[in-house]
């Protein structure tokens, strides 16, 4: 008896030791998944950025061959 209760509680340690590892396992994936989600914020709002100013940018293009063409 003695021994099996050795054998369960070694399982037991071991099934204990797993769960922790996964516990922890889970929280890096959900902090860097939370990184990862921050990054892909930061590239979209830069590339809104960079739209507008390409946009800016196409308008004065616009304005100064309008401007040329006038003179």
């Amino acid at each position: 008896i003695a021994e099996r209760a050795r054998v369960l509680t070694h399982g037991s340690e071991a099934l204990l030791d797993r769960s922790r590892k996964q516990t922890q396992l889970a929280e890096d994936a959900t902090g860097a998944t939370e990184k990862l989600r921050l990054g892909i914020h930061s590239i979209v709002k830069l590339a809104e950025e960079v739209s507008t100013l390409t946009e800016d940018c196409a308008s004065r293009t616009t304005e100064l061959s309008d401007c040329r063409c006038r003179v």
